[in-house]
Order: structure tokens, then C-alpha cells, then sequence
């Protein structure tokens, strides 16, 4: 008998699927949570007033599916931000910043030629946190105490370009290595490579590698 649990997250608090796909779907303690929009899930429309609104209802709807996959944005371990004009980015951010406070997620942010509707899209990973009570006694003394099975590590490197927005390098849960988008900056001046689409290429695989070996991982773990 397989032991994996596999189940699909939906809710009527987020917009239905406009296609053959699940809103989320929870695979053991890992939930995958599908591209999001700014849409109104009453109306099923962009909501108005530009890309600040559309970026907080698209997370919004990322909080109900959450919610109802019995996670929050604390769950959260890995984002794709889709943008229409990467111009957006920063105002992006400062919405983003309101719903991950700390401990942020590793995150990869580029802009794309068409969305649906020509709006963003968000898809997520999290991983849910199970929570034991153990009784401890010693003589007439008792003590109850909490203990989780999720271990969460940030992980960063001096020899990786660092985060220019809310989003770290790594973030390592038990087992998994979550990597943020890399581009072929140089960590010491921050600045593209020269060279062309090959050398930046090679430099953006070079940084990948200094994040996985700053978490005990080479290029034979990854997936």
C-alpha cells in the first residue's frame, strides 16, 4: 500500500480554476498552491486600481487557500511571482512585504510576455506544521510541552548575490532545499556579468551552487 496522502484544496473565498487544474492540492505535509490573480473571486474580475490592488487580492486568495488547507503565510516556503512589466517589481514588493513579514520565503520573480486577463500571477509552495503534545511527569510533577515535526532554516551565503527584496537566498525545511531565482550577478559588485547570455548563464548556475553547498547540498540533490 502507497503511504502518500494526496488530497485537493479548494475553496469558494478564492477564485474556481478557469482550466483543468486544482486550486491547490496537498501531497502529505506539502501543499502546492496553482497561479493566482488579482481577481475578485465574487465576480470573477480583475479588481481596479492598478498593480498595488491586484497584487494584494492575489494574495488575498493565496490566504483562503492557505486557510483552507489549514496553513497561513508562515507555511509558506517557496513563491513565483509572475509579472507583466518587471518595472512593477518594487510596488510588488512593498504589497508582498505586508503578508511575509520574516522569515521569508524563497522566491523567483520575472516578468513574462501575456498573462491571463494581463494581470500578475502567484503560485506557492508551503508545508504544514504538525504539533504534538507530550506529557512529561517526574514524581508528582507534570509539564506539558509542544513539539513540531517541521524544521525551518534560513539559509544564506557571502558568495551568493543577496536578496534585493523580500525573499531569502534558501530556506531549508527538514530535508528540502528551497533556492530563490538567481541571474548572473557578481556578489561583489551586484552588477551582471559581462560576457553575453552565456557567461551570465554560467555565473547565475555558479551562484546557485554557493547556496546549495551553503546548505550542505551540490548540484547531484537537486530536482
Amino acid at each position: 500500500m502507497s503511504s502518500l496522502i494526496k488530497k485537493v484544496i479548494s475553496t469558494a473565498k478564492a477564485p474556481g480554476a478557469i482550466g483543468p487544474y486544482s486550486q491547490a492540492v496537498l501531497v502529505d505535509k506539502t501543499m502546492y498552491i496553482s497561479g493566482q490573480l488579482g481577481m475578485d473571486p465574487a465576480s470573477g474580475q480583475l479588481v481596479s486600481g492598478g498593480v498595488a490592488e491586484e497584487a494584494k487580492q492575489a494574495l488575498i486568495n493565496i490566504g483562503e487557500i492557505l486557510k483552507a488547507g489549514g496553513c497561513d503565510y508562515t507555511n509558506v516556503v517557496k513563491t513565483t511571482v509572475l509579472l507583466a512589466d518587471i518595472n512593477d517589481f518594487n510596488a510588488v514588493n512593498e504589497i508582498y512585504k505586508q503578508y511575509f513579514k520574516s522569515s521569508f520565503p524563497a522566491r523567483a520573480a520575472y516578468q513574462v510576455a501575456a498573462l491571463p486577463k494581463r494581470s500578475k500571477g502567484w503560485s506557492c509552495v508551503c508545508t504544514r506544521t504538525e504539533r504534538r503534545h507530550i506529557e512529561l511527569q517526574r514524581g508528582n510533577l507534570k509539564k506539558q510541552i509542544v513539539m513540531t515535526s517541521l524544521m525551518k532554516k534560513i539559509i544564506s551565503t557571502e558568495k551568493a548575490p543577496q536578496a534585493i527584496g523580500p525573499y531569502s537566498q534558501s530556506l531549508l525545511i527538514n530535508r528540502t532545499l528551497y533556492v530563490s531565482g538567481q541571474v548572473g550577478r557578481d556578489p561583489k559588485s551586484g552588477k551582471l556579468v559581462s560576457g553575453g547570455v552565456a557567461e551570465e548563464f554560467k555565473q547565475a548556475l555558479i551562484n546557485v551552487g554557493e547556496i546549495l553547498k551553503a546548505g550542505g547540498c551540490d548540484f547531484s540533490n537537486g530536482e
